[in-house]
């Protein structure tokens, strides 16, 4: 009878411990967990987080572990739990363009994606990201798969409609496939209300030196002709995005021509004139952007040396005293120059560790652009750490505290910064940031 009884007691426990079940992570690498997935007829499900990742350890004590999500996932996904600072998250970070935690990817076995999510959310909008994502992977016309018909199908305008619509459905930007389809289009003429209504349709996928663009300022007159107010208000706020789109085209391209253009248009609309007008920050940004680190720590040395001798104390404007616009501009280039130098000392050391004297150099580009932003939590915090490298311990808790003390109360970095501030007072070696 003891026997029996042993037996129901532990079958009970193990059907509560089933219910009570969420998402079952793997604990292998990312190529074991896509093995996995093609045996199983699967998607890999990853989910990226970092240590000090508010939102990220929200989702896992909660959504994760919910019955309803941990049956559909386990049922349909290999899942697997990767660390965007360490390890192999670094690569795959990088591979996949990672910006923000946590974010969810949805893959096949070779790697492609077949739906993504950023951020915490309830159980239903999670499940509905996941389920789309498996709607997908059956789908003869999902994004992978069309993808991989893009090569042989360029020059085939209904295709390449389908492809870009698709693209735009996924939130991503169709630069690229808006130039292959003018430029084998022959439907729509120019200076027509439908090459109107096709470029308003598409006013962040225009880029300066690009044929849509080209066409946009040469029949700028015919479209204000042909348009009614909504379509005159499309054609102006398609214009109005040439500027950041040229950025942004440049940056995911890793087109240098872009680029260019980019800051020859920024310097005739005197955007933050000054001290940069050769562009130093963006061509840093693009070579960081693009992987090329010869180019960057070369200008580097250079270009934050020469900005950091030409940053200048703001004066505080007194009540009652109105700036003229070139007051106000000489003062944005100051902080422009300012976070320019900040960011891209951070940059520098984290690529040019090995260099003997890169954190002399880092302190000394960040010291200098914090004579202009004294409050910037992200720059007092690394300019801690290089204190704290430099053996100056002391000054290193000052700096950090007064870092912890500039962030909000409700901040998703408050618990980096703080360990970070308990390991320099123990002595200890400091966490990533």
């Amino acid at each position: 009878m003891r026997k029996v009884l042993r037996l129901v007691f532990a079958l009970l426990c193990l059907s509560l411990t089933t219910r009570s079940q969420g998402i079952n992570f793997e604990h292998g690498s990312f190529a074991a967990a896509c093995a996995k997935a093609k045996a199983e007829n699967k998607l890999v499900f990853i989910d990226f987080y970092t240590a000090w990742c508010g939102p990220c350890r929200q989702m896992a004590n909660t959504v994760f572990k919910q019955e309803n999500v941990g049956q559909f996932f386990n049922a349909g996904f290999v899942s697997l739990k990767i660390d965007g600072e360490k390890g192999e998250g670094k690569a795959l970070v990088a591979k996949y363009k990672i910006k923000y935690y946590p974010t969810y990817l949805f893959l096949d076995d070779k790697g492609a994606v077949y739906n993504k999510g950023v951020g915490y959310c309830k159980d239903s909008v999670f499940l509905n990201i996941a389920a789309t994502a498996r709607q997908e992977f059956t789908n003869p016309y999902s994004l992978p798969r069309l993808k991989a018909q893009y090569a042989a199908k360029k020059k085939d305008t209904a295709f390449l409609r389908l492809y870009i619509d698709k693209l735009m459905a996924n939130q991503m930007h169709v630069f690229g496939e808006i130039e292959q389809y003018l430029a084998v289009q022959t439907a729509i003429r120019p200076g027509s209300p439908e090459m109107m209504a096709f470029l308003i349709k598409h006013p962040r996928e225009l880029y300066y030196g690009g044929r849509a663009a080209k066409v946009l300022e040469q029949y700028s007159e015919d479209f204000r002709r042909q348009a009614n107010t909504l379509q005159r208000e499309a054609l102006q706020f398609a214009n109005d995005m040439l500027l950041s789109n040229t950025r942004i085209y440049a940056l995911e391209a890793g087109n240098e021509t872009a680029m260019k253009n980019y800051i020859a248009a920024k310097n005739k609309m005197a955007v933050l004139p000054g001290s940069y007008g050769k562009g130093e920050g963006d061509w840093l940004e693009f070579y960081s952007a693009t992987g090329n680190w010869k180019k960057f720590g070369k200008q580097a040395n250079h270009w934050l040396d020469s900005i950091c001798a030409q940053l200048k104390p703001v004066a505080p404007v007194k009540k009652g005293v109105v700036q003229t616009p070139e007051q106000k501009a000489a003062d944005a280039a100051m902080y422009n120059g300012a976070f320019t130098v900040s960011e891209n000392a951070k940059i520098y050391y984290e690529h040019f560790r090995d260099e003997k004297e890169v954190v002399l150099k880092a302190m000394r580009w960040s010291k200098a652009a914090l004579e202009l932003i004294p409050n910037f939590s992200p720059a007092l915090t690394f300019y801690a750490n290089l204190l704290y490298e430099s053996g100056d311990t002391t000054n290193a808790i000052l700096v950090k505290t007064k870092a912890l003390n500039c962030l909000p109360t409700i901040s998703l970095h408050r618990d980096i910064v703080q360990n970070n501030l308990t390991h320099m007072q123990k002595g200890e070696l400091l966490d990533e940031e």
